[in-house]
């Protein structure tokens, strides 16, 4: 009876359990699925060149991504977390220790766009063997609309997962994925099972990108230095949207130091609307801003074709400077002008076909029916104008980005915006942020330049270490084909030395490198300008050296050795007649340097006169031949880099031989004339006195008159 009912016992626990097999089989086949990335090491690369620029802006470390800790969304700057900033993208490359069954990937990012983070808008997936090729194995949409925002401003998390086609045999798990401005990564998952078994083999492997290389010189057939300056609406101070003749002269033309032009400057004029402001308070031209209106659009088109000013005055202007220079009829300086913004709106934007009823801008079509009528009314005014020395080349594109963070159309409406300018034989032409996102893929658009900015006058981040920061401008614009843009800071004018070390920086960095041979834009602030205050400025200013140096940076003969080398020591020959001996001081380059007198002359004066490197001595002890000597301080932003010794050979400058030095004091005498002879020596030295007197007095006034 006891051995019936365990038997009965055991009958009944298996009819329980009979029915859960199948689960029980099937959680132990998927176990097999395991984190084949927990732990894994991998390296991250950036998509461009960022160690001297962005990367010091990341907080947290970067070792992270597969310890298998999750972060919360709201504490974004926690460790969980891996923070990453701009340079494009990254390249994270896991290796799985030895070739594994990879069967899917699983990621996690953030998006707050009131933080500037947004989730990448495309994950690709390759995998390797060898570490070496890898293949395609997917890309990953962002789950998350880039414009989308949490309740009450909560970051929202976005799940990336791929699932291969089939389990594939791979060591290495590659994931490139894009940053527009601030990305967070807490965890990288790559599930398959340790052994590869009859995994399928990798084929089909990407090639990577030669780079590009900088910007071709000659891309826009004939633009190569842009200044770009503003025109629109700003009533507080007309003059900034509003640029005259006289204003753009020293644009157009090199204006020397007497205000004569003397050669040509840059060769175009971009117009930019100033801040994107219009008459209507609640809008802008721009990204930002309220819905577009057409109205503003009109307000624009006035601005730029105002008579005597902006077009007009440019094609004044350039007439005036090929009188002046003798220029040919054919000489024109090409113009580029602004493209307003057009936003999706329900709010009406204004009667385009003359119908009397106002369209709105719905659609991405609806869109373009505007930049359209815009093209049309630019065509109009230029054809009525009967412009004779401007050349019409094309249009600024209207976004310093294409990050999607706040429509989520822009990379859309930015191809068919290119490629309709270029169905009308118009250029494009666009000037990004640094590392602005989406221009890593200029070619997609069909931009006909990418200049990028810089921002190094304007980004106190990229201040920090200007010389390696351009060092990554320059990788990044060889990488990407992208061009340059020169800025100066207006605050230029209030501290000259600081805001001018950041132009200078690029000027160093472009002259060393290719991107002195590049097309150029140059950001100007506002009417007249900066560059306008340079040319107008005194001689000896830093100002005015920065406008030499731009010309000689447009003309390609701009020159910075490693360092501004200097002689140790330079020999020159006055005489003791009073008159100047002028020379340069020996600094190799067209640096920007300071100098001081640290040693004066014992027997003259120096000063220096006329251009910042020239120097005039002057022997002031008329009785005096032999040796002079004064040192000179260079510095450079502040610092000294050397002295230099001059040794001044002093000859008589009567025209008589030079007098001995005299005996020492007991020496013997070797007068054989006797009294007469010792009278008559007497004699001829009272008269000598006499006559040194004369001199002497003659130099003063010479020199009181020299300062007067």
């Amino acid at each position: 009876m006891r051995s019936f009912g365990k038997i009965l016992i055991k009958l009944l626990s298996f009819c329980f359990i009979f029915p859960f097999c199948p689960m029980l089989f099937t959680s132990i086949s998927s176990a097999e699925s395991v984190n084949l990335a927990l732990g894994a090491p991998y390296t991250i690369d950036s998509l461009a060149a960022n160690e001297h620029s962005y990367a010091g802006e990341e907080k947290g470390t970067k070792d992270q991504l597969t310890d298998g800790k999750y972060g919360e969304p709201s504490n974004f700057y926690s460790p969980p977390w891996a923070h990453f900033v701009r340079a494009f993208g990254r390249v994270v490359t896991l290796d799985l220790g030895e070739v594994r069954a990879a069967e899917s990937v699983y990621t996690r990012f953030l998006q707050n766009a009131g933080y500037g983070i947004y989730c990448p808008i495309a994950l690709d997936v390759s995998l390797s063997e060898n570490g070496t090729d890898f293949m395609p194995a997917g890309t990953v949409a962002n789950p998350v609309p880039t414009t989308a925002t949490g309740e009450g401003g909560a970051t929202l998390l976005a799940e990336y997962r791929l699932t291969f086609d089939r389990a594939y045999r791979a060591r290495y798990v590659r994931l490139t994925f894009d940053v527009s401005v601030n990305a967070f990564c807490d965890e990288i998952e790559v599930y398959g099972e340790s052994n590869p078994g009859d995994a399928a083999a990798l084929s089909g492997f990407e090639t990577a990108a030669p780079d590009k290389g900088l910007l071709d010189a000659g891309a826009l057939g004939g633009p190569k230095d842009i200044i770009c300056v503003h025109c629109g609406y700003y009533p507080e101070d007309t003059k900034i949207a509003r640029n005259s003749v006289s204003s753009l002269m020293p644009f157009l033309g090199y204006r020397d130091l007497n205000g004569k032009y003397v050669d040509t400057m840059f060769d175009s004029v971009m117009f930019l609307s100033v801040q994107g402001r219009t008459e209507s308070p609640d809008r802008k031209l721009t990204i930002d801003g309220g819905p577009s209106i057409l109205s503003d659009w009109e307000m624009v088109l006035d601005s730029i074709f105002e008579e005597s000013y902006n077009y007009d005055a440019v094609d004044q202007a350039t007439a005036m400077l090929k009188e002046k220079l003798s220029l040919p009829d054919s000489h024109k300086t090409y113009v580029y002008l602004p493209m307003p913004y057009p936003k999706i709106s329900d709010q009406v934007f204004g009667d385009l076909d003359g119908d009397g009823v106002g369209e709105k801008l719905e659609t991405v079509d609806d869109c373009m029916r505007a930049i359209e009528w815009y093209l049309d009314r630019v065509a109009e005014r230029i054809a009525a104008g009967n412009y004779e020395n401007v050349e019409m080349k094309g249009f600024f594109f209207f976004s310093e980005t294409l990050e999607q963070s706040r429509w989520d159309y822009e990379r859309e409406i930015a191809k068919r915006v290119v490629a309709l300018l270029h169905e009308r034989s118009y250029q494009c032409v666009a000037i990004p942020l640094y590392q602005a996102a989406g221009f890593q893929d200029v070619d997609a658009y069909g931009f006909d330049a990418a200049l990028m900015q810089p921002n190094l006058s304007f980004n106190a981040p990229l201040q920090k270490d200007p010389e390696g920061m351009m060092e990554d401008f320059l990788a990044t614009a060889e990488k990407y084909g992208l061009g340059m843009q020169m800025e100066l800071h207006h605050s230029l004018l209030s501290d000259p030395d600081l805001y001018a070390s950041f132009y200078e920086q690029y000027l160093v960095s472009a002259a060393r490198s290719g991107l002195m041979g590049t097309i150029h834009a140059y950001y100007d602030g506002a009417g007249p300008g900066m560059f306008y205050n340079c040319a107008v400025s005194g001689e000896k200013t830093r100002m005015r050296y920065l406008y030499d140096a731009t010309y000689k940076f447009i003309k390609q003969t701009l020159r910075y050795p490693e360092q501004p080398l200097l002689q140790d020591e330079v020999v020159l020959t006055a005489s003791n007649s009073g008159e100047n001996c002028d020379g340069e001081i020996p600094v190799d380059g067209d640096w920007y340097c300071t100098y001081d007198i640290v040693e004066q002359p014992s027997h003259g004066y120096v000063r220096f006169d006329g251009a910042r490197k020239t120097y005039r001595y002057s022997c002031t002890d008329m009785d005096y031949t032999g040796q002079d000597a004064f040192t000179v301080r260079v510095s450079r932003n502040g610092e000294e880099i050397g002295t230099i010794h001059f040794l001044a050979e002093i000859t008589d400058g009567s025209g008589a031989e030079s007098v001995a030095e005299p005996a020492e004091s007991g020496a013997a005498s070797t007068d054989g004339g006797g009294q007469g002879g010792r009278i008559g020596i007497l004699l001829g030295a009272v008269a000598a006195a006499a006559v040194a007197a004369g001199i002497a007095v003659w130099a003063v006034l010479r020199k009181r008159g020299r300062k007067g």
